[in-house]
């Protein structure tokens, strides 16, 4: 199959920002969407100067949720031209106080040529409302943890920078290599030495999501502590099955105690993932290393 007529993944044309009151950019995902540049959403900018070729109804919204503090809102704009459509999904958010000091903009390309049509445009549809529901909790549960706005709109670009990478190796199928999700995650931390071990498994969009999330919560605060000058990489992820259940082994070598705290969200996301499936969850220090061993019945 050619890539131009390779099927597009749920999240192709997602991207998210997180703006403050002013609407000024403090975050961003690393994608983009049609009709806006690379430039014009940076941090730093105002998201209400950028250009784009949805007009004034894409300023109007922007400045009703950055400036006053609307509820939760969705808005689908169409190009002048009629050739591009977007949807956008606004909700305020804050870290600490004042309450509501900033907003969360979800940007969603819609497919063209009529791709969103027929069975394979309802599952593309189906998927990415299960993004945008984990976007919605990765929104909720971040503001909890975060204490200055900055600082949640990084952690949850970042967040949704995974989900966006990890979804796109589901394009076209429901299976992918466990293998190319762990780089994927490796990536997005900052950890493109990360030592792999395991004949590739392929694992369902269902568990791959929360996996990946749950891999780089524990990957990405060693990414900002660990130790430089090691002769071996930071962490090594093995995994492996017996009879129907998989076991994923992540050990985390010359780090301080700030990068072996696990984060509320895998802590939520264990719970609500693996425990629900009937796995567990091992953590030990053994020998100046953290171990985490995940035991997930796939059958």
């Amino acid at each position: 199959m050619t890539a131009a007529s390779a099927p597009s993944s749920s999240t192709a044309g997602l991207a998210a920002i997180v703006i403050d009151k002013q609407a000024k950019i403090l975050a961003r995902t690393a994608s983009t969407v049609a009709g806006f540049s690379g430039r014009g959403i940076e941090p730093g900018r105002f998201l209400d100067e950028a250009i784009t070729p949805f007009g004034e109804a894409f300023y109007q919204c922007v400045n009703t949720a950055a400036r006053t503090g609307d509820e939760q809102f969705e808005r689908r704009l169409e190009s002048e031209d009629g050739s591009q459509a977007l949807d956008l999904w606004f909700q305020p958010c804050s870290a600490g106080k004042p309450p509501h000091d900033g907003a969360v903009v979800v940007l969603i390309e819609e497919a063209p040529d009529g791709r969103d049509s027929g069975d394979e445009g309802q599952s593309r549809r189906h998927n990415l409302q299960n993004i945008l529901a984990q976007v919605r909790g990765l929104v909720a549960l971040g503001q909890k943890e975060a204490t200055s706005l900055p600082q949640f709109a990084n952690l949850f670009c970042d967040r949704v920078d995974v989900l966006i990478a990890v979804d796109g190796l589901y394009a076209g199928a429901d299976l992918a290599p466990i293998r190319a999700v762990t780089e994927r995650i490796a990536g997005v931390a900052g950890l493109p030495d990360i030592s792999m071990e395991g004949e590739d498994i392929a694992i369902a969009r269902a568990l791959g999501l929360p996996l990946a999330l749950i891999l780089h919560e524990w990957t990405s605060p060693l990414a900002r502590h660990a130790h430089a000058g090691s002769d071996h990489p930071p962490v090594t992820v093995s995994w492996r099955m017996e009879d129907a259940t998989l076991i994923l082994d992540w050990t985390e070598r010359g780090a301080n105690e700030d990068a072996h705290r696990t984060s509320p969200l895998a802590e939520r996301l264990i719970e609500a993932t693996i425990y629900r499936a009937g796995g567990l969850v091992h953590e030990r220090e053994t020998g100046g290393a953290m171990c985490r061993t995940i035991r997930l019945p796939l059958a």
